[in-house]
């Protein structure tokens, strides 16, 4: 009998970001036997909502890995994209592990600082935000990790990533954007997905 082949792997990347962030990640789960695909959300600037993001996540699912269960990794806006996906879209039927990195569940100060329409939803006490983590019953079924930084400065506080339904891991990363690229890191994304 031969192993199962491993899920593939979907990267969902945050504000500002694109694909290009998880080079390093991607190149780290090669290595270990995984393949990962990156998306790339258009526009990336927060114009539009978590929920108009999830739909481009969902059709790259759909089109891509049709009849293939999936791993999500969601990195900052992107772990949001994620759990909307999974929580709002009906992704859970198809997602088998769900990764969030220094994702602002509980939203983040610093997104009182841009007027678009993600941000204001990744506000403290977002109407968003609210349903989304009134709505968590989908994720306690799930195999969810949530990897977070207790340095974070981008998630403020830093303890906004940790969710009361995900196995949270604290990873010693100095920097918000590190946790996609440090071997630290991307060792405990490895020990999340396996």
């Amino acid at each position: 009998m031969g192993s199962m082949k491993p899920n593939p792997v979907i990267l969902v990347h945050g504000i500002f970001d694109t694909a290009k962030i998880f080079r390093r990640m991607q190149a780290h789960l090669r290595r270990l036997g995984r393949t990962a695909h990156a998306i790339d959300l258009m526009p990336n600037n927060g114009k539009i909502s978590h929920l108009q993001m999830a739909r481009q996540l969902a059709n790259f699912i759909d089109t891509g890995f049709s009849g293939t269960p999936v791993d999500l990794v969601g990195f900052s806006m992107g772990g949001i994209v994620a759990r909307a996906y999974v929580q709002m879209l009906g992704g859970h039927e198809k997602v088998h592990k769900l990764v969030t990195i220094s994702a602002p569940h509980h939203g983040t100060a610093l997104a009182r600082l841009l007027k678009r329409p993600v941000a204001m939803e990744m506000r403290p006490g977002s109407g968003f935000l609210e349903t989304l983590n009134s709505g968590t019953q989908i994720l306690e079924k799930m195999d969810f990790t949530s990897l977070w930084t207790p340095y974070d400065l981008v998630i403020l506080p830093a303890s906004s990533s940790v969710m009361d339904c995900a196995k949270n891991i604290q990873v010693a990363v100095p920097w918000h954007d590190w946790m996609v690229r440090l071997p630290n890191a991307l060792k405990a994304l490895s020990q999340a997905l396996c």
